[in-house]
């Protein structure tokens, strides 16, 4: 072998011995930090150019994608998948739409595909060809008015544990299309597909401002036209240690007719309890957008026949003949609502158990309808002054009673402004009160 050959072979067993050890000596795990880290998620984007919004997720209950989608038509936010029904909860809308916004990332996890069952960040729109449930995430979607993706994330498995009710939570995330999964602090309850989030929780207006009383009326549910008792409480007048304000109760007597009644002290918890639940009353789902709800609702069943009303009865909720024929709604459980001193009643009627065709084995729940009236009764008429010797006096009671006329009667009409605004919301829905709510507001009640 020549001299050249000879120095050339021992270079190439010296790079390969030297190559081998390289590869098998344990060098320390290199990190490569992402660029990603400490920057936005996604471009800035302002909230009020979001008109679109989607969320997904899979229910292991049910076994099937529960999707909500919520979109924006002028000022208002409608839920095109329970038929355009109006989203009044104005703060869940705002936490949905600014959950993307400058969303840090904190660490890249990952930059495989492969990773993404690990990190629970695989798209639940592929549930049917994913053997490990638990490794799909949640979509959230926003979109501006042309449809175009504003930001759009898959949120996968907690990166921590956190506090049950904490604002936001430190998740593993993943953009869908693209491999990497990165840990960002997001706010879950900007996550959720569950309908009453989208709906104002104050369904009775209850304020401080105006003075008020609540009332609660069970129904006999062979005959809901016939009361087992009646009750209403002063939320303005403090409870005592031993009694609680209640200006009217009453309960049935053996002829079915409501007598001045004694509330037993076993039952004194009951009634705060009912009063405490209408003030955090939440409904479930909404059913029924029909021409019988809308009727009962809009027009208050004032020129509504019997047979247009048909349709309510085997949810529970009835309209019956008074002496002068005019049609009174009742409810199959009763009613519950807030009467103002502004003439302004919020009722809400419960009516029967869920049919079948509406109702879920995991939440027994009772239909409930919405309707505000105005009852003339609740704010007293001035009372005419009698003629006074003095004329100066005289004029001067003349007018002040012609003012608190003209002052009542504006208030009146303030009154039917807000109740034809509320039931116009309302108009042609019908309620899921879960059961156990509709146990609390109504209980059997002892009395004396």
């Amino acid at each position: 072998m020549s001299p050249l050959l000879k120095t050339l072979s021992l270079v190439i067993i010296a790079l390969a011995t030297s190559a081998g050890a390289a590869y098998f000596y344990p060098w320390a795990e290199t990190e490569t930090q992402s660029s990603a880290v400490g920057e936005p998620l996604f471009e800035d984007y302002e909230p009020t150019t979001v008109r679109r919004i989607k969320i997904e997720r899979f229910d292991p209950k049910t076994g099937k994608l529960t999707t909500v989608t919520a979109r924006r038509k002028g000022d208002q936010w409608l839920l095109p998948d329970k038929d355009n029904f109006i989203a009044t909860n104005a703060r869940h809308i705002a936490q949905v739409t600014n959950t993307l916004l400058k969303l840090e990332v904190l660490e890249e996890k990952s930059n495989k595909e492969t990773d993404h069952s690990t990190y629970g960040v695989i798209d639940p729109a592929l549930h049917q060809t994913t053997a490990n449930k638990s490794a799909l995430g949640i979509k959230i979607t926003l979109e501006d008015a042309s449809k175009r993706p504003i930001a759009n994330l898959i949120v996968g498995k907690p990166a921590e544990k956190s506090a049950r009710n904490a604002q936001t939570q430190k998740r593993f995330v993943s953009v869908p299309g693209a491999p990497n999964v990165y840990m960002v602090e997001i706010n879950p309850f900007a996550l959720t597909t569950q309908f009453d989030a989208w709906m104002q929780p104050n369904l009775f207006q209850l304020t401080q401002q105006v003075d008020s009383k609540l009332f609660f009326e069970k129904a006999d549910e062979e005959s809901p036209e016939n009361l087992i008792y009646k009750l209403a409480y002063d939320p303005t007048a403090p409870p005592t240690p031993d009694a609680l304000p209640l200006s009217t109760l009453q309960q049935a007597d053996e002829k079915g007719e409501l007598i001045d009644a004694q509330l037993a002290v076993a039952s004194q918890q009951s009634v705060a309890l009912m009063i405490r639940q209408l003030a955090g009353l939440f409904v479930t789902n909404v059913f029924a957008n029909d021409k019988a709800t809308q009727l009962a609702i809009a027009d208050s069943g004032k020129t509504a026949t019997a047979a247009e009303l048909e349709s309510l009865k085997p949810r529970g909720i009835r309209f019956v003949s008074d002496e002068d024929f005019k049609l009174i709604l009742t409810g199959s459980q009763g009613k519950i609502g807030v009467a103002y001193n502004t003439g302004l009643v919020i009722t809400m009627h419960l009516g029967d158990a869920l049919s079948d065709i509406d109702a879920t084995q995991e939440r027994p729940e009772h239909y409930g309808l919405l309707l505000a009236t105005v009852d003339e009764s609740l704010i007293e008429m001035p009372t005419e002054p009698e003629s006074a010797e003095d004329a100066d006096e005289a004029e001067k009671q003349k007018k002040a009673y012609l003012l608190a006329v003209k002052e009542r009667k504006e208030t009146l009409k303030s009154s039917r402004v807000s109740a034809n605004e509320f039931n116009q919301q309302h108009a042609g829905w019908l309620y899921a009160v879960p059961k156990q709510a509709v146990g609390n507001l109504l209980p059997v009640l002892e009395f004396n």
